[in-house]
This record gives C-alpha cells, sequence and structure tokens, in this order.
C-alpha cells in the first residue's frame, strides 16, 4: 500500500507522532512551549466552522483569503492559541 488517505503513511505516521508528542508536553506543562505558541502563524477574525470535525476558518497568515484549517483539537481561548491535527496556532482577534 503505497497511500494512507491520499498520504504516504509515513507521513501519516509522523504527523501523528508529531500531534501525540504535542499533546503530552500540553499535559506535563512544558515550559518551551510557550516559545513555540508565541512564534506560531495568527489568524485573525477567526471562527470555529463545522466540519466533519471542528476546525477553525480564518484569515490566511500571509493573505486576506479565508482559509480552514485540518481538526481542532485543543482549544485555548484564554491563552489565546490552538493545536491543530497539524500545527500549534496564535489567536487573534474573535469574530464572534
Amino acid at each position: 500500500m503505497d497511500t494512507f488517505l491520499g498520504r504516504r503513511p509515513r507521513a501519516v505516521i509522523d504527523t501523528l507522532r508529531s500531534l501525540a508528542d504535542d499533546i503530552e508536553r500540553i499535559v506535563e506543562g512544558d515550559p518551551d512551549l510557550a516559545e513555540q505558541i508565541e512564534t506560531a502563524p495568527l489568524l485573525e477574525a477567526w471562527e470555529m466552522r463545522p466540519r466533519f470535525v471542528p476546525a477553525i476558518e480564518a484569515l490566511h497568515p500571509q493573505g486576506q483569503e479565508r482559509v480552514v484549517t485540518s481538526e481542532l483539537l485543543v482549544l485555548d481561548i484564554v491563552g489565546g492559541w490552538c493545536r491543530t491535527r497539524n500545527r500549534f496556532y496564535r489567536l487573534g482577534d474573535h469574530v464572534r
């Protein structure tokens, strides 16, 4: 089998391993996490959008078009960040 849901199995494993590592760091309160969140892309004018899984729709960090993130797994509105299946994002202004 060459692909898994359109991707190579190794790429899926690497993505999920990265996610598992980040979840573990969140749970353990890793102090180095703050630096990663501070340098994460900023999503402006963001709001929750229904998909088959929770996601965030926001202005693209490098443009004016709106984009939808991958699956939303961790959302810290007070801390101003989220973790999607693929990466961390900082949260700017909320639409609603």
